[in-house]
């Protein structure tokens, strides 16, 4: 027979609770609590088997179970590609980069798949880089965020940093640089991307910098037409305002730049020209709000997939164009505490001083678009 000491310390655990009274619990909680209730043991699932309505066994009706069972076993995350929870192992095969292989079937052939047109678990940084993005590093970054370093990867394992020769006329080769880094802002849980991409040129080529309107198939293969923004820009609304920057220069402004925000999505934008020694470098950096990693259909991760037509707003520069941006749209931007923009531009154009990038990062031939180093956090 029970004693009664093992008796009353039953008492003191869920299971050990009457009958009766798990079930008036029951009738204040969700059916996916109930289910996730009823996988703790075999007794609590003789007692909810039935009381609830079945879970759906196949496709995405099973999503908000899982994502709710989710929480209770953080090294499990749900995969859209199948509708399954796996099991994440710190590995690198989880990290994002341009050579990036999953270690789970399915993971690859939606990554396969991204490359050639995008969809909404797939976040292309820029025009010019190939790195991946997937949701799932959205996910495993916001998962190491909420439950701890075992949980998933450091904003850290995002960094990337990538530079492409292109010849746009004979005798003739242009750098295009692009870096990613991340920071997860923690007043409002979000994982932000902060993208930069560096042109540069000699003195004598400024022309190079400009995008013209009615761009002829040799021009085409010039940088500035791999320069961009996000899903919404105006092909001709982003040649004028680049142009203006370029246009500035040469009218004798020194360090000219603008700063605007996309209204569809939030990306905040800023173009400057930046000098070093005989080189002119135009020079792009966003902000990328993507959410806090919830699903592909969160608002924060979706709306950088919607395309069409977008108004970009103009931000009223001081001294290097930080801009005094309104509370809604430059979060991205105020959030991201990381390092300064200037230390950032310093850093990367040190990579196309006298081609230094040859010497410090990784070579990957590419026939077609031209031959690519690359540096990202897997092989630091």
């Amino acid at each position: 027979m029970q004693s009664l000491s093992a008796f009353f310390s039953s008492l003191n655990t869920f299971p050990g609770l009457p009958v009766e009274l798990l079930l008036s619990i029951a009738d204040f909680l969700s059916r996916d609590d109930v289910t996730c209730i009823s996988l703790c043991n075999r007794q609590l699932f003789a007692i909810f088997q039935l009381r609830s309505d079945p879970i759906p066994l196949i496709g995405r009706g099973k999503l908000p179970f899982l994502t709710r069972l989710g929480r209770d076993l953080p090294s499990f995350f749900i995969c859209y590609q199948c509708n399954v929870l796996h099991r994440y192992y710190a590995s690198k095969d989880f990290l994002p980069g341009p050579l990036f292989q999953a270690s789970l079937i399915c993971l690859s052939k939606s990554l396969e798949f991204s490359l050639s047109s995008d969809h909404p678990w797939t976040h292309n940084v820029s025009r010019d880089s190939k790195i991946v993005f997937d949701f799932l590093h959205l996910q495993l970054a916001m998962r190491r965020f909420y439950y701890g370093p075992e949980y998933g990867i450091s904003t850290e394992d995002i960094s990337y940093t990538q530079v492409r020769l292109y010849t746009p006329q004979s005798g003739t080769q242009i750098p295009l640089l692009s870096s990613l880094d991340a920071q997860i802002c923690s007043t409002s849980p979000s994982l932000i991307l902060r993208v930069q991409q560096i042109m540069s040129v000699p003195r004598r080529k400024r022309y190079l910098l400009y995008r013209c309107p009615r761009s002829s198939a040799k021009r085409s293969r010039s940088p500035p037409y791999n320069m961009s923004i996000c899903n919404h820009e105006y092909l001709h609304s982003f040649d004028y305002l680049l142009n203006g920057v370029v246009g500035a220069h040469r009218a004798g402004e020194k360090a000219p730049s603008v700063s605007f925000a996309c209204d569809r999505c939030d990306t905040e934008v800023l173009v400057e020209i930046s000098e070093c020694e005989n080189e002119l470098a135009l020079v792009i950096t966003k902000w990328i709000n993507l959410g806090a990693g919830l699903t592909p259909d969160d608002p924060p991760w979706k709306k950088h997939h919607d395309f069409g037509r977008a108004t970009m707003i103009h931000r009223s520069p001081d001294k290097r164009g930080k801009g005094k941006a309104s509370a809604v749209t430059a979060s991205a931007r105020t959030c991201f505490e990381s390092a300064s923009v200037d230390s950032l531009r310093a850093r990367n154009i040190a990579y196309l001083k006298d081609q230094r990038f040859k010497k410090t990062m990784f070579y990957q031939p590419d026939m077609v678009h031209g031959p690519t180093w690359y540096l990202y956090n897997k092989h630091r």
